[in-house]
């Protein structure tokens, strides 16, 4: 795990400190997390395999890109920052859309992580084979439709990150509206 200094908040997200992300995890301190959901004119979501050699959700779906807040940093930055290294793909803050900021605690092992978690919507119409990927974070990316993604969480929960959970059907409702408009 790249360790790296976060803030660290109470439990209102009120920033209080800073620590290195590794001790954030090992004392289970609040901290701030974003993530960039992606999805196309065709109304699919974008999910990467997380990478088998993550600490936290190895080996699990998850949608978009997604990391930790950097000390100073503001979600829709990390979020961007986020998409650029694990994706390869150019964001502007204007083409973000938030869906929400959610508190989440998330166990794992012996990680009980805690977070407040900034949710954004961006589009993308790219070709998937153009993007470069970082091989530590990632494993393999694609776009599934909106209701398969539904319809294989409900067969297979096992398979994905438990994160998912508080913002997957309101993602999946959201890029149907977004979608169905054009």
């Amino acid at each position: 795990m790249a360790d790296e200094l976060i803030d660290i908040c109470d439990e209102d997200n009120n920033v209080i400190g800073q620590a290195m992300k590794s001790e954030a995890l090992a004392k289970n301190l609040w901290h701030r997390g974003a993530r960039i959901l992606f999805y196309n004119t065709k109304g699919e979501i974008l999910i990467q395999l997380r990478s088998k050699d993550k600490e936290l959700f190895s080996d699990r779906w998850d949608v978009g890109a997604a990391g930790h807040v950097a000390a100073g940093e503001d979600y829709a930055d990390a979020a961007i920052r986020e998409a650029k290294e694990e994706l390869g793909i150019e964001v502007k803050k204007d083409d973000l859309n938030l869906l929400m900021i959610e508190k989440c605690q998330t166990p794992w092992g012996n990680i009980q992580e805690k977070v407040f978690a900034a949710t954004y919507l961006a589009k993308f119409d790219g070709y998937l084979g153009e993007l470069k990927i970082q091989q530590e974070e990632v494993q393999e990316i694609k776009f599934i439709s909106a209701d398969s993604l539904a319809a294989e969480y409900k067969k297979q929960p096992q398979l994905f990150t438990p994160y998912a959970d508080k913002y997957r059907a309101k993602l999946i409702s959201e890029v149907k509206k977004l979608t169905e408009k054009q």
